[in-house]
């Protein structure tokens, strides 16, 4: 092989590793990262961890796991609970290359709320439909352990979510009437957020032509402003990783 030859070798293999910023990224590719990134997308699998702080006694502690068909959500606080199925319908990501993106979930759901105190189990079952868009970017860390890794960050512009018709059973435990059902019927209630000015800011772990893994974490607290001898504290953490796949 030519001198020549050898040096374009050796240039190409150095264009190709750069390319690779993020820990499970391929080695070798001829798509940018834009082109990587930019299509529809649908879920693959989700886990995720939370916990809500309002005060000292007021915790609430969220864990999801789920893939591209059903998702499980389990809500605690204190002796009471919310368990919650959700049966994929769609559930995809769209990415535009002028830098805007949406989102479509449509999911139907089972929740089970437990109240402990009133021995209780109020079961409702609905179809949900969400929809998003805003701005995403790539963006860099700047601190920290993994201070050259490859971030994206979403900002959310708008948010409607939508409620169909359902049912509700109640189950009281230590009652002597039976159980009851009840159902609600028309849209059920619509919620819309617009001009989201706060985004989210993921780890960008993978990203390949038909494969990508997102990751965040974070820990925040702050104390209410007001006129209390106590004022209460607010905190928040969560981990969440989440992998889609090209549609």
């Amino acid at each position: 092989m030519s001198t020549k030859a050898i040096n374009y070798l050796i240039l190409g293999l150095v264009i190709f590793s750069s390319c690779k910023k993020g820990d499970e990224d391929p080695a070798l590719t001829l798509a940018t990262r834009t082109m990587r990134i930019c299509g529809e997308w649908k879920l693959r699998t989700i886990e995720s961890a939370s916990t809500y702080n309002i005060g000292e006694e007021d915790q609430v502690d969220v864990k999801i796991n789920g893939d591209g068909n059903q998702i499980s959500e389990l809500q605690v606080w204190g002796k009471d609970s919310v368990w919650i199925e959700s049966s994929i319908n769609s559930y995809t990501f769209t990415i535009n290359r002028d830098g805007t993106w949406s989102k479509f979930i449509d999911v139907n759901i089972s929740r089970k709320l437990r109240v402990f105190g009133s021995f209780t189990t109020a079961t409702t079952t609905y179809r949900r439909e969400t929809t998003a868009n805003g701005t995403w970017a790539f963006t860099r860390k700047t601190k920290g352990k993994y201070e050259d890794k490859e971030q994206v960050q979403f900002i959310q512009k708008e948010h409607t979510q939508m409620e169909f018709d359902g049912t509700v059973f109640y189950d009281e435990d230590k009652n002597d009437n039976p159980p009851t059902i009840e159902t609600f019927t028309g849209s059920g209630f619509k919620t819309t957020t617009e001009h989201v000015s706060s985004g989210l800011v993921y780890d960008l772990v993978m990203l390949k032509s038909n494969e990508m893994k997102w990751k965040i974490a974070f820990n925040t607290s702050y104390t209410h402003i007001q006129p209390e001898p106590d004022p209460p504290s607010n905190s928040s953490t969560m981990t969440e990783i989440i992998t889609w796949e090209a549609k």
